[in-house]
């Protein structure tokens, strides 16, 4: 390892410009609807259908890329049943998990290590928080905000069976 701590290794060297082609692409096919850098901190901002915009953030460490998408705030109401819901959801989870900021906030996390990182894993990252975001916002909104009820359903809620196989 180098003397600087904060130096990448030689066999990662690459990994911020992976990073940086596999996004740009994205961006470039629409995929994206905005992008941003700010050192080893990427912002990929994806629009959806019942959450409006979902961005991931993707941090490159010495040792692993972390990232993590802002869910939900933190409930209104029944957040009890809102929390529970989130971890037996967990259960059935790849790739990512529920997480609560100290404020009670809701996120969506994972981490990688840094010597997988590839165009294809970055992928698998993006389509995972997509695809929970997208699967999940709703119910967890309608149970936290009773309010949120009033808006009109653009897709289906997502549920999970009651019983864990």
């Amino acid at each position: 390892m180098a003397d600087d701590p904060g130096a990448l290794p030689p066999q990662d060297a690459t990994v911020p410009e992976v990073i940086d082609t596999y996004l740009a692409g994205q961006l470039a096919a629409g995929t994206l609807a905005a992008l941003d850098r700010d050192g080893n901190t990427w912002y990929a901002r994806i629009a959806g259908e019942d959450k409006d915009y979902t961005t991931v953030w993707l941090t490159l460490g010495q040792r692993a890329l972390s990232y993590e998408a802002y869910f939900m705030p933190a409930p209104e109401e029944h957040a009890r049943d809102v929390y529970e819901l989130l971890l037996l959801w967990n259960h059935r989870l790849r790739g990512a998990a529920f997480t609560l900021s100290p404020e009670h906030d809701v996120f969506l996390r994972g981490q990688l290590d840094r010597r997988e990182v590839t165009g294809e894993t970055v992928d698998r990252i993006l389509g995972t928080i997509y695809q929970y975001a997208e699967r999940f916002f709703r119910t967890a909104l309608e149970l936290g905000y009773p309010a949120a009820r009033r808006v009109p359903a653009r897709g289906p809620a997502a549920t999970f069976p009651q019983s864990v196989d």
